[in-house]
């Protein structure tokens, strides 16, 4: 009765793109249903395959066109998740046979973590916050596993607020880098603090040894953002680098 309903309507409009668009928008909901049983369907069907792999991906909302590096990623490569929340993205890392280090200061997301990746010797998780500098900040929560939590001075502070330590991310990475060629990932989701960070990144030329770096940016979100993301937007271009992505999600 639906289909019959918005055919008819369509009927009465006279472009063929604008009839295209709103039958789009009135059976957006019946295609994403489909997709998402299409993933369970192949998750059940294959819990340790392609099947799964896809379903963990969808879930974690990786962009479709950043799928492919996660089926390039083989054992001995070397990923870092800064932000890993309760592990999505670590998980699937795991699942190529890559090893992970995941940064998450988030209380109750470090004990999910553990649980999590309890005993799994390709997983280290560190639970300290990322900076363009080593020290101590004020740590902002919200609920438990927050994925709004973040050290953002300006942000608004609660009873839920810890003091965490801060790891300069550059340094953890030359560490790193010392024993092995090259990173094969690094993904940086961590609320507001991703320009200081990437800046860092840039500057030390430490990018260079890393293939895909993959951030997610909230100048969307923090007005006081914009400034910054458009520093490292143009820096980026002014150094041709190729293997900064700055739309993860």
């Amino acid at each position: 009765m639906k289909k019959l309903l918005v055919n008819i309507l369509c009927g009465f409009v006279p472009s063929k793109a604008k009839r295209r668009s709103l039958r789009q928008y009135f059976f957006r909901a019946e295609a994403e249903a489909a997709t998402r049983y299409r993933m369970l369907l192949g998750a059940i069907v294959d819990p340790d395959g392609h099947g799964m792999f896809e379903a963990k991906m969808f879930h974690a909302g990786i962009p479709q066109k950043y799928k492919r590096v996660f089926y390039k990623l083989r054992e001995g490569d070397i990923c870092i998740d800064c932000g890993a929340n309760v592990g999505l993205i670590s998980e699937i890392i795991l699942k190529t046979g890559a090893t992970c280090y995941a940064f998450e200061p988030e209380p109750d997301a470090v004990n999910l973590l553990n649980m999590k990746f309890n005993g799994n010797p390709r997983f280290t998780l560190i639970p300290h916050a990322v900076s363009d500098k080593n020290g101590e900040a004020v740590f902002h929560t919200y609920e438990p596993a927050s994925l709004g939590a973040n050290m953002r001075e300006d942000a608004v502070t609660g009873e839920a607020d810890i003091k965490v330590k801060v790891i300069r991310l550059t340094d953890f990475i030359q560490e790193l880098l010392a024993k092995h060629d090259v990173i094969a990932m690094l993904k940086i989701d961590i609320e507001g603090m991703e320009f200081e960070v990437l800046g860092d990144i840039i500057n030390t030329g430490v990018y260079r040894r890393i293939k895909w770096i993959f951030v997610e940016t909230h100048e969307w979100i923090y007005e006081e953002l914009k400034l910054k993301a458009e520093r490292i937007r143009s820096l980026i271009k002014e150094r041709n680098i190729s293997n900064i992505y700055l739309d993860w999600v």
